[in-house]
C-alpha cells in the first residue's frame, strides 16, 4: 500500500500558506507567488515536514506580563488622557495571523532607525501618529516606546493638502511695550510645511513676514512663533524697524472648517 501521508502534509503546509489560518490574516498571493510557494514546499525534505508543529495561535496572559515588567522595574499603570508614551510588542516568536514565526535574531532595524515613524494601520499615504524609539529585543520579543503626538498629527480630513499637519486656534492677550500694541486676538493657524511651518518633534515654528494692523493701518513685520506640541503654549514675537514685541498665548486643535488667517 502506498504511503500518502507526505503528500496530504505538503498539500496542508501549502494550503495553509497561501489562504492562511482560520480567523487570522490572509495575503493576497499573485499567480506566480502561489507558484513559487508551491515549488518550495515540494522540495521540503520529508525529515522537517514530518517534524513540522501544528500552528497555534497564543494570547497574552496580562497578570503575566505584569509580574515581568513588575520584575524588570517597570511600573504599570492605567493609561491617563494626557500619555503619550507607549511600550508596544512589535513581534515575537510564536505563530502570528499569517501563521508565521520570526526569529528576532534575525529583524534587520537598521533602515527603519533612520526613520522610526508609527503609521496608523500601515498606512503609509497618510502622516505618521507617532515617533518610534529604536526597536530592542527582549528575550523572545521585539519591543519599542512610541512617542504620540499631542496636537493633530494627521492631515485634516477631506483637505486636499498632504503638506498640512495641523489646524491650531490660539488666544493671545492684550500686550504693548509702548512702541508696539497688539490687541487681545484669536488667530487661526493652518501648520502648512508648504508655507514654511517647521514640523519639529516637540515643536511647531514658523519665521518669515507677516501684515498687522497697528494704528489702523497696515504694517509688514517679522513674525516667530513657536507651538509646544505637548501642551500648546505659544510663543510670538514680532519684530519691525529695530523694535520687537513677544506675547505668549494657548493654541488648541480647531476644526478645518475653520477660516485661515
Amino acid at each position: 500500500m502506498v504511503d500518502n501521508t507526505l503528500d496530504i502534509l505538503r498539500q496542508d503546509a501549502l494550503s495553509r500558506r497561501v489562504k492562511g489560518l482560520h480567523g487570522g490574516h490572509r495575503i493576497h498571493w499573485s499567480a506566480k507567488d502561489i507558484a513559487l510557494i508551491r515549488d518550495y514546499v515540494k522540495e521540503i525534505p520529508e525529515k522537517v515536514i514530518r517534524a513540522a508543529p501544528t500552528a497555534v495561535r497564543k494570547f497574552v496572559d496580562l497578570d503575566s506580563a505584569n509580574r515581568k515588567f513588575a520584575n524588570a522595574g517597570i511600573a504599570v499603570k492605567n493609561m491617563q488622557p494626557g500619555d503619550l508614551n507607549f511600550l508596544f510588542t512589535i513581534s515575537s516568536e510564536q505563530v502570528d495571523l499569517a501563521g508565521d514565526v520570526i526569529s528576532i535574531a534575525g529583524v534587520d532595524c537598521s533602515n527603519y532607525n533612520k526613520n522610526p515613524v508609527v503609521l496608523n494601520a500601515h498606512d503609509s499615504s497618510e502622516l505618521p501618529i507617532a515617533t518610534s524609539s529604536a526597536p530592542w529585543a527582549s528575550g523572545a520579543a521585539l519591543m519599542a516606546t512610541a512617542k504620540f503626538l499631542a496636537l493633530g498629527a494627521l492631515t485634516l480630513e477631506g483637505h486636499a493638502q498632504k503638506t498640512l499637519v495641523a489646524a491650531l486656534e490660539c488666544d493671545f492677550p492684550l500686550v504693548s511695550n509702548g512702541a508696539l500694541e497688539l490687541a487681545a486676538s484669536t488667530l487661526q493657524y493652518y501648520i502648512d510645511t508648504a508655507t514654511g511651518w517647521r514640523v519639529n518633534e516637540d515643536s511647531f515654528s514658523f519665521d518669515g513676514p507677516a501684515n498687522i494692523i497697528v494704528g489702523g493701518k497696515d504694517r509688514v513685520v517679522s513674525l516667530s512663533i513657536t507651538i509646544s506640541r505637548h501642551s500648546g503654549k505659544a510663543t510670538k514675537t514680532l519684530s519691525s524697524e529695530g523694535k520687537s514685541l513677544t506675547v505668549s498665548g494657548e493654541c488648541k486643535k480647531m476644526e478645518s472648517s475653520g477660516p485661515k488667517f
